[in-house]
């Protein structure tokens, strides 16, 4: 895969059945389900693909959706995951040019207060084109499986 100007290799197999995204020694992970053995990337992109200030993860989903999973895993500051997951978008619009973004944040602790839907509300506006809500934008403490 090709990402800011350089070629990268997966982190996981073409078609693994389960994708884990963590930091080593911290509890905090995305847990993907790929039950029918979908063309999947993953890949670490904070410290690798760039240098700071962006998510922690990308996991693309080949099928025929083009779909590209950007994760974060914070501590209590979900303001500044919902930060870190736009400005990672606009990294990658070039790059994945005809996908279709899902931003998640797990985190330590998710305070829900205003700030905190102003920002989630103007990330749909941007990047959430034709998405339920719902499934663009996923905040959770802990840990989040999901199928994709």
């Amino acid at each position: 895969m090709h990402l800011n100007g350089k070629d990268f290799l997966s982190d996981c197999e073409k078609k693994q059945k389960t994708i884990v995204s963590c930091d080593r020694g911290q509890p905090r992970k995305h847990i993907a389900e790929n039950p029918n053995g979908k063309s999947v990337f993953h890949i670490q992109l904070d410290g690798v693909v760039y240098p700071g200030d962006t998510c922690d993860f990308l996991l693309l989903c080949d099928a025929a959706e083009h779909v590209a999973y950007l994760i974060e895993l914070k501590g209590k500051d979900s303001y500044k995951a919902l930060e870190q997951l736009g400005k990672t978008a606009d990294k990658l619009k070039i790059d994945l040019n005809g996908y279709s973004f899902r931003f998640r944040a797990i985190t330590s602790g998710t305070p829900h207060n205003m700030e905190n839907q102003t920002k989630k509300a103007a990330l749909y506006k941007k990047w959430g084109k034709n998405i339920p809500l719902k499934e663009f934008l996923i905040v959770r403490t802990g840990q989040l499986t999901e199928t994709i």
